[in-house]
């Protein structure tokens, strides 16, 4: 190592900053072929809506219309990080509401909101509960009644598997846990839970391609053999233009 870096040295002394204008270009090259960073584009997945059955204390069973969407990567190589942002929107039924008035409620706070995520094909791990951002968030009824509320969700990792294939996301079940106010409910915590239908569409589909990586370690051995022989060069020729010594 000792004569490498001495080698090396001296070719730096030799090329000066041209060849760290060569050199350096080079390597971020190399380091970015060995790591596979070169992200995917991502794509908008399309809006999927489901008509979810949610059970809801003293109210009983409810239909709530939810729409999904988010963003994905359109394609990822073997063994790399897919991740899927996602936001959801809301609907509820007016006789839900209209119920709730009649309790006299004037709104609830929505403390939290967790989102299972199911996953098929090359991948891990098969299923992930997202959780909403931006909460506690109170609503009036009123607000409620004028159109859907939508929610933000923190964005889920996985990690595709060592073969190719195409990886499915299908929103699964949520549950919601919220504080009714006003009225004989007032303060009242209540949990939802809300079941998926069967036969789901995906929400987004993302392809798992087959590609040899090459480790960093062999890159920087060729990186660091590729300088040697460079310094080597440099000296040489530093030393056929040196005089001969009379």
């Amino acid at each position: 190592m000792n004569i490498l870096h001495t080698v090396a040295a001296r070719a730096a002394t030799r090329l000066g900053r041209t060849g760290l204008a060569l050199a350096l270009p080079t390597v971020g090259l190399a380091v970015a072929g060995a790591v596979g960073t070169t992200a995917a584009p991502a794509y908008a997945a399309s809006g999927e809506t489901i008509n979810y059955s949610c059970t809801i204390p003293v109210l009983g069973t409810q239909t709530l219309t939810v729409t999904i969407s988010g963003t994905a990567p359109t394609s990822v190589a073997e063994g790399q990080t897919i991740t899927l942002d996602g936001s959801a929107s809301v609907s509820l039924p007016s006789s839900l509401l209209s119920s709730a008035q009649s309790l006299g409620a004037t709104g609830v706070t929505i403390n939290s909101v967790t989102a299972a995520m199911n996953a098929t094909g090359p991948v891990t791990p098969t299923t992930q509960n997202a959780t909403a951002t931006g909460l506690p968030a109170t609503y009036t009824i009123s607000q409620l009644q004028s159109g859907p509320v939508t929610q933000t969700f923190a964005p889920l990792t996985f990690t595709a598997g060592n073969t190719p294939g195409t990886v499915d996301f299908t929103p699964g079940n949520f549950s919601t846990d919220a504080t009714i106010q006003g009225g004989t409910l007032n303060g009242y915590n209540a949990t939802i839970t809300c079941t998926a239908p069967s036969g789901v569409t995906p929400i987004a589909s993302v392809q798992v391609t087959s590609g040899t990586s090459v480790p960093v370690g062999a890159v920087g051995g060729v990186g660091l053999a590729a300088l040697a022989g460079v310094g080597f060069y440099a000296v040489q020729r530093r030393r056929s233009h040196q005089p001969v010594a009379q």
